[in-house]
């Protein structure tokens, strides 16, 4: 399932840098406000200008996907 969302909160953990084929990319955990729901974010090449730190504010738009993890219980 995807679907364009947007989401506003606290960035949770300073951004990891990866590779996504050729291109650099950060990835950003924020919890939404009024919600205990942290959100996965990939913040592409084309905002690199963009500087994003642990305790930051963000509002984000874009493509949603969701897929089912386990926690360390294995609880889904």
């Amino acid at each position: 399932m995807s679907e364009y969302i947007t989401v506003a909160g606290l960035v949770q953990f300073d951004p990891r840098t990866r590779q996504a084929g050729d291109k650099t990319v950060r990835d950003v955990v924020i919890r939404a406000i009024g919600s205990n729901q942290n959100f996965s974010i990939t913040v592409w090449p084309e905002k690199a200008d963009v500087v994003i730190n642990k305790g930051d504010f963000l509002v984000v738009d874009g493509k949603h996907t969701q897929s089912a993890g386990q926690n360390k219980e294995a609880h889904k």
